[in-house]
Formats: C-alpha cells, sequence, structure tokens
C-alpha cells in the first residue's frame, strides 16, 4: 500500500484510519519526495509498479511503518488530500 497524502492533517487521519482498517503495510511516500500536487499519485503508481515487478515492497520510510517480509503480488495505491481529487489504483503484475 503506497500513499501519496498530502499531509493536511484531517484528510491524512481520515486516510490512515481507513488503511488501518485493512491491515496492509503502508508506505507514506511524502515525506521522502515532497508533495508534488499533480506528480503525487502517478508517482506513487511507478513506485507501486516497481514494487510488484521486483516482487517486494521497499523498506520502510519512516519509524511507524512496518516490515513486510513476504512477497508482494499487487500494490494499492492511494492519493487523500484533495478537494474532488482523491484517487485510488490497484497495480497488478502484467
Amino acid at each position: 500500500m503506497l500513499s501519496a497524502a498530502t499531509g493536511a492533517a484531517a484528510a491524512t487521519a481520515e486516510e490512515a484510519a481507513f488503511l488501518r482498517g485493512l491491515g496492509l503495510r503502508v508506505r507514506g511516500i511524502a515525506s521522502q519526495t515532497g508533495f508534488t500536487v499533480e506528480a503525487s499519485f502517478p508517482l506513487a503508481v511507478a513506485l507501486a509498479a516497481v514494487a510488484v515487478h521486483r516482487g517486494r515492497l521497499f523498506a520502510p520510510l519512516d519509524p511507524a511503518e512496518d516490515a513486510m517480509t513476504g512477497p508482494l503480488r499487487q500494490a494499492l495505491v492511494t492519493l487523500w488530500g484533495h478537494w474532488r481529487g482523491e484517487a485510488m489504483a490497484l497495480v497488478t503484475p502484467a
């Protein structure tokens, strides 16, 4: 699970609550890439595609993120915090 959330407090908290309920390993990319507005979602999809292609999720980017030891077969990408611009994509192997 890759998140390109904006970091806006209310939207990020809403997304975090939703993701906790899914029980997935999460990587928030904005802490490493910055919030690049329109480019955030395509960047997260590209990172997810690389991770799925390699069959493994990259190391945690934040101390609050859990490591993933098993194989990665697909990745969910989200973008929350925009007004009428939220997005979600499922990345699977070709």
